[in-house]
């Protein structure tokens, strides 16, 4: 990737020098279709789990009654308090969603546990018996060519 050294903006043509002088790059227009009403922090939905000290860049602590969105008044983003209840009914939902869906997935992946132990047991009592099969198909073979060698 480059780093915009010399940017060209769209209207005029005109070249916007870098400068921090860090070498070339190519300037593009990145459509903007919906501007965000607010943004969520990255562990805004985790119950109790505010943001800690040292948590990593970026980690602010949760507004007072704000539940985790930056925009802490919802008068400044537009929101109403149907949307508000609308986004929590579908958190909601998709947090039921996706705890089936786990607790489905670690019942399937313990089921194909058990049936991969059946199927090395069974493996290993097929090839145990091929193993015998074949001593007694070498040992027979061995004494029908005895007998042919005697004659």
């Amino acid at each position: 990737m480059g780093t915009a050294s010399s940017l060209v903006s769209p209207a005029g043509g005109e070249v916007i020098e870098d400068t921090y002088g860090a070498g070339g790059g190519e300037a593009c227009e990145i459509p903007v279709e919906v501007k965000p009403k607010a943004r969520l922090l990255r562990n805004s939905f985790r119950r109790g789990a505010g943001a800690v000290a040292g948590a990593g860049p970026g980690s602010l602590p949760r507004g007072a009654g704000a539940g985790g969105l930056l925009g802490a008044s919802f008068k400044s983003t537009g929101s109403s308090v149907p949307e508000l209840e609308y986004a929590a009914a579908e958190y909601e939902r998709l947090k039921k969603e996706y705890e089936i869906f786990r607790v489905s997935k670690n019942q399937e992946l313990l089921s194909m546990g058990r049936r991969e132990a059946k199927l090395d047991t069974e493996n290993k009592r097929l090839r145990a018996e091929l193993q015998g099969l074949a001593a007694v198909a070498r040992s027979r073979l061995t004494a029908t060519w005895n007998s042919w060698a005697q004659r």
